[in-house]
């Protein structure tokens, strides 16, 4: 007679246990892959650069890592030395902006000082220029990501490091952010709308609160700051934001000196859930009156009787792309965007 072991490894009941086992942790795998952290995706930012020679990194790695305050002359005219040309300024750039403002705020200005020291004005250039890359790379993560996924606490402070590092190239030393590379305003709000304030307010806190140094043209009063303050001072009377970020925009606020009723709240989000309340009902009454016209040549005859009507109703809304979403809901089969497109 076989043995037990035998037969429990023979049994079909078993092998069907494991295999489904098996299935329903593949599929789980599938579903819900691993959520990278910050310092994976930013560790991507500059791995497959390599315009410079091994020897040339590991010596600007060495000067860097063994920079401070009484070697910081002798350190950048050893990396003067060393970047030759563009393809190395590049990569020096990029080594400063992944592996160290992440990482080493208490560093931050000694860096930033370094570079200044090195004495090559495209450099700066390059250094902006690759922290808006790495910027728009790592958000481009966030906003990709779950709504459900959290940030641990070490992903949080990269980030706000790297709201300090932005804010002390740019605000600090009186340069403009400038919008096609880093749009502000639209990040908030976006934040706002995909329930990602919670990792996005605090790292815009920490570039703006370095309008706070002496000197500083970026103060309360500078149109394009108040613009921005405005929309926090927006978001910190929310009944529904959380009391930590009302509590960053409180101490944002009171760093720059700002007292109650200094900035008036925008009514940017307000304004935005009136446009699609009134872009729902439009798209209901749509959907609502075209359920009897099911073909498309009723339906042409249909829109071009109503449109103008349609249009009066609510002149601030896209009625082409408003009813093309109707009439896709409507009807499943049919593409009529381009109905629209030829008659609207």
């Amino acid at each position: 007679m076989p043995n037990g072991e035998s037969i429990e490894a023979n049994s079909p009941s078993l092998n069907n246990q494991q295999t489904s086992e098996d299935s329903n942790s593949n599929n789980q795998n599938q579903l819900s892959p691993r959520q990278l952290t910050l310092e994976e995706v930013i560790s991507s930012f500059d791995k497959d650069y390599t315009d410079a020679p091994e020897d040339t990194k590991n010596k600007i790695t060495h000067s860097i890592n063994s920079c401070n305050e009484t070697n910081l002359f002798q350190k950048a005219l050893e990396i003067k030395g060393l970047l030759k040309d563009e393809p190395h300024m590049i990569w020096f750039a990029k080594n400063l902006i992944a592996q160290k403002a992440p990482k080493e705020f208490s560093r931050h200005e000694l860096l930033i000082s370094l570079v200044e020291k090195v004495g090559k004005k495209e450099l700066f250039n390059i250094l902006i220029k690759e922290t808006y890359i790495l910027f728009n790379h790592v958000l481009s993560h966030l906003f990709n990501s779950s709504e459900k996924a959290v940030l641990s606490g070490k992903d949080k402070n990269i980030l706000k490091n790297l709201g300090s590092w932005l804010g002390l190239l740019t605000i600090a030393r009186n340069k403009p952010i400038i919008m096609k590379e880093f749009d502000i305003k639209t990040l908030i709000i976006n934040a706002h709308e995909s329930k990602k304030l919670d990792c996005i307010l605090p790292l815009i806190c920490k570039i703006l609160i370095q309008g706070n140094q002496s000197g500083s043209v970026f103060k309360p009063n500078n149109a394009w700051m108040n613009a921005i303050l405005s929309i926090l001072a927006e978001i910190g009377e929310m009944q529904d934001i959380k009391m930590a970020l009302k509590y960053e925009i409180q101490m944002l606020f009171r760093n720059l000196g700002i007292n109650d009723g200094d900035i008036t709240p925008s009514k940017v989000f307000q304004s935005r859930k009136a446009r699609k309340k009134n872009a729902q009902q439009v798209q209901n009454h749509a959907i609502g009156s075209i359920e009897p016209y099911l073909h498309p040549e009723e339906l042409i005859k249909y829109i071009k009787i109503n449109v103008n009507a349609m249009k009066n109703a609510a002149p601030d809304i896209d009625f082409k792309v408003v009813s093309a979403q109707a009439l896709s809901i409507a009807i499943k089969y049919i593409d009529y965007y381009e109905i629209l497109n030829n008659i609207i």
